[in-house]
């Protein structure tokens, strides 16, 4: 330490002569540059290649540099990396291995040790100097890999029927046993419940098939009434030609589209698409075919190539058989099977959760034709052509039951509910999970 002191001494006393000379020689006063700041800083190493690519944030008030991005899970970081850094200051430095305490001159394009955190004293041409601490941030854990978590037992849940929404960022849980009314809890955590009033929903609606519709909530009654609220309490019936079977989704108005609603109802004895703009004007399609869903499906909005889709996932024919398939409509009145049976399905299923998360669509839960309790997840990664088996990293873990008729939402800190369901009996538990990455902010 005493050389580098020295070396430093040096160094400044010939600056001042040479500066001595010239203020002797032409009358010209100058000032000595007090800028100390390092205004770029990267890594690299021949053979980890991707570290050249790292962008690191220099926090001048704080006198931080850092990778706000850290480094995907597993890499190694070599023991000696080349540092290069930009910076108007006197060009040589101490560089302090905090851990240890160690220090030596450092000067841009040396070997560096980044594997703890260092820190840089950078010097001035005046003698003044700022100090910055380094830190390369490696993930510690694998980010497509999911957490989960038993979050609760609810006693509420021990119904014959309850369905669970997400909106206007707060959680909804319909209940209904017997023949009793349907009850209304609310949530912001998933882990403290509150009763709600509820009113204008009648005692017969199909609880386990309410709807969320973006910013709306749809339910039907056992006789084909429909039912629309704008914030889970309070329900106004919406008149149709024909009794309802299912609401099936919404497509917003698009340069290509109209905006509609689309629904299955009962006309002439027979089950047929129906199409609304604005739940007054109806048009009406063909009948159903024998392998479309009519309850137990997922329902997912999707915007492709300037328009917008609905998805149906799953879920039970009219006949009672349970699907596989996907079948889309951009229209409400037209729709396709698009399941590519070929080239990768999910098991025949019904009362499973599927939604979009991490741009793909998530498959779990479900009751299959063998009479399984589904405890796989399947994820489609266009759009419910094909689907594959999610990596074992995604799993649940042993402590969680499978299970059929669950709800799952989203939050917007992209936590996963699972809310209830039944096996061989009813299911009061909420588990969350979350994928890694998705939880880094």
């Amino acid at each position: 330490m005493n050389l580098r002191i020295g070396f430093y001494g040096l160094c400044f006393m010939a600056l001042f002569s040479v500066l001595g000379s010239c203020l002797n020689g032409d009358d010209v006063e100058y000032v000595l540059p007090t800028d100390a700041q390092i205004t770029a800083f990267s890594i690299s190493h021949d053979s980890v290649p991707l570290l050249d690519s790292i962008l690191f944030t220099i926090d001048q008030f704080n006198g931080l540099i850092y990778n706000h991005d850290s480094i995907r899970y597993g890499t190694v970081i070599p023991e000696k990396v080349i540092a290069t850094y930009t910076s108007g200051a006197y060009g040589i430095m101490d560089i302090t291995r905090l851990a240890e305490g160690d220090s030596a001159v450092f000067t841009s394009g040396d070997s560096l040790d980044v594997s703890t955190p260092v820190q840089l004293k950078v010097y001035a041409y005046d003698g003044s100097y700022k100090y910055y601490q380094i830190n390369v941030n490696v993930y510690q854990i694998d980010p497509d890999s999911m957490r989960y978590s038993r979050l609760t037992t609810l006693p509420l849940l021990d119904v014959d029927a309850a369905k669970a929404v997400y909106i206007h960022a707060r959680m909804f849980i319909f209940t209904k046993t017997g023949v009793g009314a349907v009850k209304l809890y609310s949530s912001s955590s998933g882990a403290d419940w509150t009763e709600l009033s509820i009113s204008g929903l009648p005692d017969n609606t199909v609880v386990s098939e309410i709807q969320q519709v973006g910013d709306e909530l749809f339910a039907y009654t056992e006789d084909g009434k429909l039912f629309r609220s704008f914030d889970a309490q309070t329900w106004s019936s919406i008149s149709t030609e024909y009794p309802v079977e299912a609401m099936l989704g919404y497509i917003g108005d698009t340069p290509l589209q109209t905006a509609c609603y689309a629904l299955l109802v009962k006309k002439d004895g027979r089950t047929v698409f129906a199409s609304t703009p604005d739940l007054l004007t109806w048009s009406y399609g063909e009948e159903v075919p024998a392998n479309f869903p009519v309850v137990g499906f997922s329902s997912l909005k999707t915007h492709v190539m300037a328009a917008d889709r609905i998805t149906l996932v799953g879920g039970t024919s009219g006949s009672g058989a349970m699907l596989n398939s996907c079948w889309s409509t951009t229209n409400g009145i037209y729709w396709a099977k698009i399941t590519d049976n070929n080239k990768g399905v999910f098991p025949l299923m019904t009362g499973m959760n599927v939604f979009i998360y991490d741009d793909c669509f998530y498959l779990m839960n479900g009751l299959t034709a063998d009479g399984v309790y589904n405890r796989e997840i399947y994820r489609s990664i266009d759009g419910g052509v094909t689907w594959q088996l999610a990596p074992e990293k995604v799993n649940f873990p042993e402590a969680y039951s499978g299970r059929y008729g669950a709800s799952t939402v989203v939050d917007e800190d992209n936590n996963i509910y699972i809310i209830g369901g039944k096996n061989q009996q009813v299911l009061t538990d909420i588990w969350v999970g979350i994928l890694n990455k998705l939880s880094y902010k």
